[in-house]
C-alpha cells in the first residue's frame, strides 16, 4: 500500500508520515481515528467522546514525520499513545460503566 500511495523511493520520513497521517490507509493512526470519530458520532452522547477524539486528532497533526530524530519521534508516539488512552477511558466511562 505504501509503495502504491507514494510511487517513489522508500525513505524513513515518508514511511512514518504514511503510517501516521494517511487517512486512506486503514491501519494508519489518522485512518483509524477517522473511523473512530465516525463511529462515536453515531453513538449516544457524542458530546462526551468527540472532544477527546478531537484532542487526539489535534495532537496527531503536530507530530512530525522526521524519522531521523528517533528520540523526538519516540516522545511524540508516547504522547499519541497517552491521548489514545484518554480516548479509551472516556469511551469506557461513557458506554461500559454507564451500562452497569
Amino acid at each position: 500500500m505504501f509503495q502504491r500511495a507514494t510511487r517513489g523511493p522508500i525513505d524513513g520520513a515518508s514511511a512514518v508520515h504514511f503510517l501516521l497521517h494517511d487517512e486512506h490507509f486503514p491501519r494508519s493512526i489518522a485512518g483509524c481515528l477517522q473511523r473512530i470519530r465516525a463511529a462515536l458520532g453515531r453513538l449516544p452522547r457524542p458530546e462526551r467522546t468527540l472532544p477527546v477524539a478531537d484532542a487526539v486528532d489535534t495532537l496527531l497533526a503536530t507530530v512530525s514525520a522526521d524519522a531521523a530524530d528517533g528520540g523526538a519521534l519516540d516522545a511524540a508516539m508516547d504522547r499519541v499513545q497517552l491521548a489514545l488512552g484518554d480516548l479509551h477511558d472516556i469511551v469506557q466511562q461513557t458506554f461500559v460503566r454507564a451500562a452497569r
